[in-house]
This record gives C-alpha cells, sequence and structure tokens, in this order.
C-alpha cells in the first residue's frame, strides 16, 4: 500500500518544482492519513479508488501556496478596488413589427430568431398570407417585395368545427400538426367529440403557392351524431418569414463586455 502511494505521488507531482512538489506532498500525506484512520469503516473497494477519485479535489488545498504563482499573474494595483472583466455574447432578435428583443447565448430556452406568427385562416376562401401577416403584426407592413415564406416551418397548428344541432350551433377547436409535403399539399385528418360524445372524424386537405402566397383548405366529416352537420370555420397556420429587403425578421449578435469591481 505505501508503494502505490509514494509510486502515484511521484507520477502525479513529475514535473513540479521542488517547493511546489513539496506543498503538494504535504496536503496528501495529510489526506493519506485521514484515509488511512478510517480505513476500518470504509469497504476494500471505495478504498482502492480513494486516491483516483481525490487526487483533483486534493490540489485545491494547494492554490493558495506557491503553486498559484504558476496558475495566473498577480499584478500590484494603486487603487483598493480590483476590475474584472467579463465577456458575454448576447442576440439582438428585431422582430417583423420592429420591436427588438435582447438574449443571451448560448441558450436553450428560446430560438434565436423572431417567433412565428398564428395566422387565422378561413377554409374555401383563397387566403393571402401577407396580407394576414401584416394585420397580424400591425402597424408594421409584410409583403412579397421585403420577405419570403419560410418553407421549414409552415405548420397547421387547429381546426375549428362548428356543429349545428336541433336549431343550436357548437363549437370545437381541435389543436393538430400537420405539415405540406414536398408538393405544398397538406393532407391529414383529427377526431373530437361532438356536444352527444360521439366521436367526429375530420379529413383536411389544403395547398399553399410559396410564390402567390395564397394558401386554400377544405374539411370533410365522418361519424358524429345523426342530424348534426358539421361545419370547418377557422384555422391557425402558424409561419415564418425570411427578410430580404428589411432589417425587420433579422438577428444581430454582438461580443459585450462588463466590469465587475471588488473590493480588496
Amino acid at each position: 500500500m505505501n508503494g502505490m502511494f509514494r509510486s502515484y505521488m511521484d507520477a502525479l507531482t513529475e514535473g513540479l518544482e521542488p517547493r511546489v512538489r513539496n506543498s503538494v506532498l504535504g496536503v496528501a500525506n495529510r489526506q493519506r492519513e485521514m484515509l488511512l484512520t478510517e480505513a476500518a469503516n470504509v469497504p476494500g473497494s471505495t478504498l482502492s479508488f480513494g486516491w483516483t477519485v481525490l487526487s483533483f479535489p486534493i490540489l485545491v488545498d494547494i492554490y493558495a501556496e506557491p503553486i498559484v504563482s504558476e496558475l495566473c499573474n498577480v499584478y500590484p494595483v494603486s487603487s483598493p478596488i480590483a476590475s474584472i472583466p467579463r465577456i458575454k455574447i448576447m442576440a439582438y432578435i428585431k422582430g417583423y413589427s420592429g420591436a427588438v428583443t435582447q438574449v443571451k447565448i448560448p441558450t436553450i430556452t428560446q430560438s434565436i430568431r423572431p417567433g412565428a406568427l398564428a395566422l387565422a385562416v378561413v377554409p374555401a376562401v383563397a387566403n393571402n398570407m401577407f396580407t394576414i401577416a401584416t394585420a397580424a403584426v400591425a402597424p408594421a407592413t409584410i409583403t412579397a417585395d421585403q420577405y419570403r415564406i419560410n418553407r421549414r416551418y409552415t405548420l397547421i397548428t387547429s381546426v375549428t368545427t362548428n356543429e349545428h344541432h336541433g336549431g343550436a350551433d357548437t363549437l370545437a377547436t381541435t389543436l393538430v400538426v400537420m405539415k405540406p409535403d414536398n408538393r405544398s399539399q397538406f393532407v391529414g385528418t383529427f377526431s373530437f367529440l361532438d356536444f352527444a360524445g360521439a366521436t367526429v372524424v375530420g379529413s383536411l386537405t389544403g395547398h399553399i403557392n410559396y410564390d402567390s402566397s395564397i394558401f386554400t383548405f377544405n374539411v370533410t366529416y365522418t361519424g358524429g351524431t345523426g342530424g348534426s352537420v358539421y361545419t370547418a370555420t377557422a384555422g391557425i397556420l402558424s409561419m415564418r418569414f425570411m427578410p430580404t429587403n428589411t432589417m425587420n425578421g433579422r438577428i444581430k449578435v454582438k461580443i459585450e463586455s462588463e466590469m465587475t469591481d471588488v473590493d480588496q
């Protein structure tokens, strides 16, 4: 045991200056004595790995010793306050409306880009995405001259259905996840419970023209309660736009520094 310890310490302190090596060996010997004292209460398997686990924590004890001069440079100052610089990377996200949001990066809590727009669309109608987007972020204007539709983030997120039964109407909003295929067509199904608890299945078909920015969709229904009439009344299309001739919708990244004053 003693030979293994000394062999390990020789390898650990190899290359250190004599004065630094003595400080390291002093701390290591104190830790070894403590482990040997407690060895009677420690299983053998734990003790065998003791020095492997503790080698780096042990070195913390000697940072105040001469080895600190090998880790950093110390300069005398004429002021009782030391200023410590800190560098950070900041992203400034300018939304479609022109509002700016400041975010420190890297971040795992949000995307470093303008948020997706939830655009209200109507079935069996030619919905112009730029016109609807302009209304959603008023007073800013979103036109085909300034933006292009981002094909990657086009998504139908909900469909609202009106159920007409016995002279009354009941609205049901169903959350969906439908993306266009490689032909820019939407095809999908969803289901919900009507006022009587019967299951209704809706089949949605749609299409978006990224050149003309026109989106259309229709829904047909099966199942449900006899005598009820189901009609799609609205939907939500989630979209992002890529700026081409405007600064809105862009991100600026800057490296900023700040100083922290520490009283000595």
